[in-house]
């Protein structure tokens, strides 16, 4: 009968942590998007090319978490302990597919070298983090 009752009670707690993880990862991702989406809001209000490449490289590195391919370590992270990165903690599939692209677009604008060509993909990014940000 013990053994019954300690295997119920370790069912619970294993559910229960179990759910407290996914949960976990889910309001990590959201804290990233976010915070990236903030980034995105400077980015679009940037008045320099230098100032786009920063905050691409902050959202970049929001995306893809300190131990992501293309993480800059010479840039911010503002997503410091929040997570693993926003692709990485992001349970949907639809919004993971949204961080990549701002992922491949961060990757790409901060090469560009024209404001004008580099404020249109900061505007892409921007759109696309609205739409995961939901």
């Amino acid at each position: 009968m013990k053994k019954n009752s300690l295997l119920a009670t370790l069912t619970v707690c294993a559910f229960t942590l179990g759910f407290s993880a996914n949960g976990m990862a889910a309001g990590n991702a959201q804290q990233q998007i976010d915070k990236a989406l903030l980034h995105a809001d400077f980015l679009i209000k940037a008045d320099s090319l230098a100032h786009m490449h920063m905050h691409m490289h902050h959202i970049l590195n929001c995306m893809v978490g300190e131990h992501g391919k293309g993480f800059d370590p010479k840039a911010m992270n503002p997503c410091k302990g929040l997570g693993d990165g926003a692709i990485h903690d992001e349970a949907s599939t639809a919004k993971r597919k949204l961080l990549e692209q701002v992922d491949q677009l961060a990757s790409i604008g901060v090469t560009i070298d024209n404001p004008s060509a580099a404020h249109d993909v900061a505007l892409a990014m921007h759109g696309l983090l609205k739409e995961a940000a939901k």
